[in-house]
């Protein structure tokens, strides 16, 4: 049966008077459990038209796999900022590459970057751990600050 008669037959019980519906719960139990049946024996046989045919791929190589951007932000340790020394920041163009086996960055010429007000937070916003005074930090242009290693990745 369709899912258009167990709607109708739905409808019928439901306009009929509570006195009379004494057989009418048969007629919404059988097709229903039909449904399921037909359901369930599809579900198990049909399966191998859903599955790809080609077999797996293999895991790609670092070689293959690579990501990089370049960023801007200046490195520096929390507990300086934290002291307030915030004259010496030098915000550095960051080349982040990223592959399967990590993520690394290096520091390439110096940014322009006009921004003096940083929002000193205890937490980074990635990772939500407490900065340390030694934790190796990256403050952004816009004066966020993040460790490092959330902000690379």
């Amino acid at each position: 049966m369709s899912f258009l008669t167990m709607i109708t037959l739905i409808v019928i019980l439901a306009v009929t008077p509570l006195e009379q519906r004494q057989g009418y719960s048969a007629l919404l139990v059988i097709p229903l459990a039909g449904m399921l049946i037909v359901g369930s024996f599809s579900l198990l046989f049909d399966r191998s038209e859903h599955l790809p045919s080609t077999p797996s791929q293999p895991r790609i190589s670092s070689a293959v796999y690579s990501h990089s951007c370049d960023c801007v932000w200046a490195s520096t340790v929390f507990g300086d900022l934290a002291l307030g020394k915030t004259a010496g920041l030098q915000f550095r163009r960051m080349h982040v590459q990223k592959n399967v086996d990590g993520t690394q960055w290096q520091g390439s010429e110096q940014a322009s970057v006009a921004s003096d007000a940083f929002v000193a937070k205890p937490t980074c916003a990635c990772c939500l751990d407490d900065f340390h005074p030694s934790s190796q930090v990256a403050v952004l242009p816009c004066g966020h600050i993040f460790h490092e290693d959330c902000i690379a990745h």
